[in-house]
């Protein structure tokens, strides 16, 4: 299935207001051409020594930056099982704990908010309370003008694709495919604003012109 966002070149002529929403919310935004850009503004906001919790997200890792990370000594954690080896339970706790946490966005909104679902929840918490900074990746293709159309395009377009990465016998069963597609999307966060509790942690967003993620 298509879907309206992926055709970049409107989204592109959008990046510079949609920057100016996010930070208007809160956000220190910014905007780059490409995922190699992106990988490079990633290691330049997260220090050598740090902590970095890795959730479920396709984005970051297609931007290489779990082995960036690695390769130059970061502790990075991840329940994917290919960052750290502690138990995938253990792991989403741990993630929200590090001293940054690196993720994407389902959907952004021209406005600057971000529209998110998950099947565990743990993504989402991370979103809100991690315990240091946060850094979102997020490629041009999820650019959605409203709240309906990002649910939309996470529940008609991205789940499915997520669903069929899970387990790609999926595709030849429709009703199966509902049923995975419910179950990984079963909380919803709408963020307004960068959450805040004393103001020491910042949320960055990398806005990239180019396709990432589902």
């Amino acid at each position: 299935m298509a879907h309206p966002a992926d055709d970049l070149q409107e989204s592109r002529d959008a990046a510079s207001s949609v920057v100016q929403a996010l930070n208007d919310r809160g956000h220190v935004a910014m905007y780059v051409e490409t995922a190699q850009e992106a990988l490079r503004k990633v290691l330049e906001l997260i220090p050598e020594t740090a902590s970095v919790g890795v959730p479920g997200t396709l984005t970051i890792r297609q931007i290489g930056a779990i082995e960036a990370l690695l390769a130059r000594g970061n502790k990075v954690i991840g329940h994917w099982g290919d960052a750290g080896d502690l138990p995938a339970a253990e792991a989403r706790f741990e993630e929200m704990r590090c001293d940054v946490f690196l993720t994407s966005s389902n959907a952004l909104l021209e406005d600057g908010r971000m529209v998110n679902v998950d099947g565990v929840g743990n993504r989402l918490a991370a979103m809100c309370f991690s315990q240091g900074d946060r850094i979102f990746v997020i490629g041009l293709n999820k650019l959605c003008p409203n709240i309906p159309t990002a649910l939309n395009r996470i529940r008609d377009y991205a789940g499915p694709k997520n669903a069929s990465r899970l387990n790609k016998s999926l595709a030849d069963s429709p009703d199966a495919l509902k049923k995975v597609v419910d179950q990984i999307s079963r909380v919803t966060l709408i963020t307004e604003k960068a959450p805040t509790m004393t103001g020491a942690h910042k949320s960055y967003v990398i806005l990239v012109g180019e396709p990432l993620g589902y």
